[in-house]
């Protein structure tokens, strides 16, 4: 037998790879189709979680109230029973998913090897090609299986969120879009005034200068035209 060099694959993205892994996981769509649905309502119901819990402490404990606590049990209960039947469900669909794919892997593997020549296995050692049939294929599997999972619940959880703070306090979003634009015009605003305008000089030990604080507010009225106090 010839020597053997194992090939260093140092390509980080083959989009050609990717194309082959998703017609591989087609037969499976139904099953990804429902990872995705699980996770988003999984992701819904975390949070909805921490309101229940800040329901249940501002009406019954800071009231000292137990007006309506069956109603919120029975609320309770029903979530915790969904969030279980989610997981539950994704386990389920991600398990399927990774075994027929791992399976499917190695039946395509197994046929691609009973083409090749003679002369291929006196190149190559059969305990590679095992090791590639099995570890590659359960790492592949692995990954069409469960991907969906962190990036579906992420994602999903993600916007929930922003939506959840939006309709508690929109004020917040203001003062985060007002400070990014502040530091986007702070790059620029040496070029549009004259140092003498943007900052004062204190009677403070070390004689530092600061900017004036009518600055930012007279730049908001240039750009953003907002009124005047």
């Amino acid at each position: 037998m010839q020597s053997f060099q194992e090939q260093d694959y140092t390509k980080r993205f083959d989009l050609s790879l990717w194309r082959k892994l998703i017609k591989v996981a087609k037969p499976y769509h139904k099953n990804l189709i429902a990872v995705v649905l699980f996770m988003a309502v999984s992701a819904i119901i975390d949070v909805i979680m921490p309101n229940m819990n800040a329901y249940a402490i501002d009406v019954f404990i800071a009231n000292h109230s137990t007006a309506g606590l069956v109603g919120f049990v029975v609320a309770y209960a029903l979530l915790t029973a969904v969030q279980v039947a989610t997981i539950f469900g994704f386990l389920r669909q991600c398990g399927i998913v990774e075994t027929g794919t791992c399976y499917l892997i190695r039946k395509l593997g197994f046929q691609k090897l009973q083409e090749l020549p003679f002369s291929y296995y006196d190149r190559m050692p059969v305990g590679y090609l095992m090791s590639r049939l099995t570890n590659d294929t359960q790492r592949l599997a692995d990954t069409i299986g469960w991907s969906l999972v962190d990036l579906c619940w992420g994602a999903v959880y993600l916007v929930a969120c922003a939506v959840r703070m939006l309709t508690i306090n929109w004020r917040p979003l203001l003062h985060a879009v007002s400070a990014d634009q502040q530091s986007e015009y702070d790059r620029h605003i040496h070029h549009l005034l004259p140092y003498e305008q943007l900052y004062r000089r204190c009677d403070t030990p070390d004689k530092e200068y600061l900017p004036v604080p009518s600055t930012w507010h007279c730049l908001q009225q240039r750009f953003c035209r907002l009124p005047s106090r």
